[in-house]
């Protein structure tokens, strides 16, 4: 083998070993799949937003100021987002109404997490704030998340909502990825009204967890475990 030769396989080796190494090199702590939880309704995320999941609800929402007018039984989720900076102007890279949050249930379905004001359109917009654009250093907004009660399994006793889904893991490092964790969510009957007072977090019964997602040789498309 000549030496041009040579030099191609050390440089393809070298593109090759960081991928074969990541998984041996996870620490401990970063095992594959190991998850943590505490009482908790805020997760700060890597956009410098702060997430709190004030209320939530298998029930109607109601879309316009008369209180008769109510949608079809829902299961809904109603997020305050506050940008943390003291000086920037930015947007939410995780907001919930642009698509980005999930449901897993503890059977390891996942279910879409759609934007009410995208469902209800003209009706729900004096609601709630207006959706999108850039929030000042501080400000806070409300928004809410809807999914259709038809597409559930049966025995749900468990719901994981993410702010950011792991689809595929990375392939050279670990990641960690933040959910809510809510328990026996389908037995919460609760009607969205417009200007009701917000719950004690204590009353949420929520939890926050964190998961991590170490790199694998066999495959990088997440499976989602089962959880009886």
């Amino acid at each position: 083998m000549n030496a041009r030769a040579l030099t191609k396989w050390a440089a393809y080796g070298l593109l090759i070993l960081p991928v074969w190494l990541a998984p041996l090199c996870t620490s401990p702590e970063e095992k594959n799949g190991q998850i943590g939880e505490q009482p908790a309704n805020t997760i700060v995320m890597d956009d410098g937003f702060e997430y709190r999941l004030i209320d939530y609800g298998f029930g109607r929402l109601q879309l316009r100021d008369d209180q008769s007018s109510l949608s079809a039984p829902v299961f809904w989720m109603e997020f305050s987002i506050t940008n943390t900076s003291e000086h920037l102007l930015r947007g939410p890279r995780h907001s919930p109404t642009n698509g980005w949050i999930k449901i897993n249930d503890n059977w390891g379905n996942t279910y879409e997490a759609r934007s009410a004001l995208a469902v209800y359109g003209v009706d729900w917009k004096p609601l709630l704030q207006k959706e999108g654009g850039l929030f000042k250093p501080g400000e806070a907004r409300s928004e809410m998340v809807e999914t259709s009660a038809s597409g559930f399994v049966e025995d749900i006793h468990e719901f994981r909502a993410y702010l950011k889904f792991p689809y595929y893991v990375h392939p050279l490092k670990s990641e960690r990825y933040q959910f809510f964790v809510l328990r026996e969510p389908m037995s919460r009957h609760r009607d969205w009204l417009r200007n009701q007072p917000e719950l004690p977090v204590e009353e949420l019964q929520i939890a926050t967890g964190s998961e991590i997602r170490a790199p694998s040789r066999t495959s990088t498309r997440r499976q989602s475990p089962a959880r009886n």
